[in-house]
């Protein structure tokens, strides 16, 4: 039970604090850690919100080379 508790507060609170210091809709933030940490377990929390900034950059820059 309180595995589930802290694990809820985490993809809350997570999203809530990095709002403000990334360009990335908080919903994706969110999308991020959930499907991380269901990845790649704890690892998943840094490195399922990476790879969509990473995306979202790749995004960015192609619309600014080539459109």
């Amino acid at each position: 039970m309180v595995w589930v508790l802290s694990r809820t507060i985490d993809n809350v609170i997570k999203p809530l604090v990095m709002r403000g210091k990334v360009k990335v809709h908080p919903l994706l933030i969110a999308l991020g850690l959930l499907g991380g940490s269901i990845w790649l377990g704890p690892a998943g929390f840094i490195v399922g919100p990476l790879i969509i900034a990473l995306m979202l950059s790749m995004v960015r820059t192609y619309q600014k080379e080539f459109i």
